[in-house]
């Protein structure tokens, strides 16, 4: 909070020579949850993925352990 994240100006993309800022942030949004504010990020949409699992059966069924069970499970 109070940062060039929440207000927009963070630099994205510099210059071809790297000396000067092209593109910036938007201003994004803030919200409060539980008398704590946050800083909403728009979600990320992946073309593909490559899922990892520990486990499979012949109808597709996945069993992820330890690790993989991050994010493999909702990628999938």
């Amino acid at each position: 909070m109070g940062t060039d994240i929440e207000y927009g100006g963070f630099p994205l993309k510099l210059t071809g020579e790297g000396r000067g800022i092209e593109k910036v942030s938007k201003p994004k949004e803030t919200r409060e949850f539980n008398g704590e504010m946050f800083i909403l990020e728009e979600t990320v949409r992946p073309d593909f993925c490559f899922v990892k699992g520990w486990k499979s059966d012949l109808k597709g069924n996945i069993i992820f352990r330890k690790t993989a069970r991050n994010f493999n499970s909702d990628m999938a």
